[in-house]
């Protein structure tokens, strides 16, 4: 099944299927994601770059 049901007539490509397919997994992720971003983001501050 798409999302799109049936608006588009074309098939989706690969590698924008895989990426779709991912997104249960990366939300796993999201997380620890959002934790590394902030803890860059406390070490960008610490050097006095932002």
């Amino acid at each position: 099944m798409t999302l799109w049901g049936g608006r588009f007539s074309g098939k989706l490509d690969e590698s924008a299927w895989a990426l779709n397919t991912s997104l249960p997994f990366d939300r796993r992720l999201a997380a620890q994601d959002v934790r590394g971003s902030l803890a860059w983001v406390g070490a960008l501050e610490k050097t006095k770059i932002i």
